[in-house]
């Protein structure tokens, strides 16, 4: 967990860095800025290893469909995907384009996760035609 304090320190001392430079050099601050911002992603990715292995065992234990994991995968991705390109958006000045990216990003996620739903709605089908 002290990866994540670094990692939120050091985002906010870069913002502070970010807001003098910006005054003196703007680009020398949006790059700043998109270089802390790939930092913090490969962070994230760094939590999200143990995750993916707790998504291997589950379904190993529940003889879970790899298809089924990796619509999980892609609509988790499509969800941070769509908030980062959402939050660059409002960062420049456009949030009704991140507000659309995010509306578009929920309607993808919904398409991907189809089989997952139909198996689902087949799953309550069989049980109440059981009783």
């Amino acid at each position: 967990m002290s990866i994540f304090w670094k990692a939120v320190g050091g985002s906010l001392i870069t913002l502070v860095l970010g807001l003098v430079l910006k005054k003196r050099n703007p680009d020398v601050a949006t790059v700043l800025d998109l270089v802390i911002c790939c930092m913090l992603l490969g962070i994230a990715m760094g939590f999200l290893s143990p995750i993916l292995d707790f998504f291997q065992q589950l379904a190993q234990a529940s003889r879970l469909d790899n298809n089924k994991l990796e619509i999980l995968m892609k609509a988790t991705a499509l969800g941070i995907i769509s908030q980062i390109a959402s939050m660059l958006c409002a960062d420049a000045g456009n949030s009704a384009l991140g507000k659309g990216i995010e509306i578009v990003a929920v309607c993808a996620i919904l398409w991907i996760s189809l089989p997952l739903l139909t198996a689902l709605t087949d799953l309550i089908q069989d049980t109440l035609g059981q009783l």
